[in-house]
């Protein structure tokens, strides 16, 4: 995904901190994607969910401007998840360990605003795909 040039000339040169939570059961996902977002050179607040059912009760205490939600948790599995957490404004990017066009398709259907292969994702690509599910961030009031 890449960012046209309006798009980036419309962001003004101090777009609010972004709120992200992510919610996968694997630590070492967890802590790749937050390295990833460290490395996008963009202000990143992260918060981690190893479950659904902390990532709900996280969502009900707090405001996050976007969720990456892994497409299989135990418990309540992260299409399930997708339909409680998009009854909301709150975009969600799922993120899944291998490609499954039925998956991606079905995780569409049910709201999200992309879907991402782990495995591909880079640091630039991940903010790109933050942005275009946010909007641009400095239009986010603050």
């Amino acid at each position: 995904m890449l960012l046209d040039d309006s798009y980036v000339a419309g962001m003004s040169a101090a777009p609010k901190t972004l709120q992200i939570l992510v919610v996968d059961d694997d630590d070492v996902d967890r802590e790749q994607l937050q390295r990833l977002l460290a490395r996008s050179g963009f202000d990143f607040q992260v918060t981690e969910a190893q479950d659904a059912e902390l990532a709900l009760d996280l969502i009900g205490k707090g405001k996050f401007d976007c969720v990456l939600l892994d497409c299989h948790l135990p418990g309540i599995d992260g299409l399930d998840l997708i339909e409680q957490l998009s009854r909301g404004s709150m975009p969600v990017l799922m993120i899944s360990g291998r490609e499954d066009a039925a998956a991606a398709t079905e995780a569409i259907k049910r709201g999200v605003k992309g879907y991402l292969v782990k495995n591909d994702i880079r640091a630039d690509t991940l903010q790109q795909a933050i942005f275009r599910a946010v909007g641009n961030p400095a239009q986010i009031p603050l």
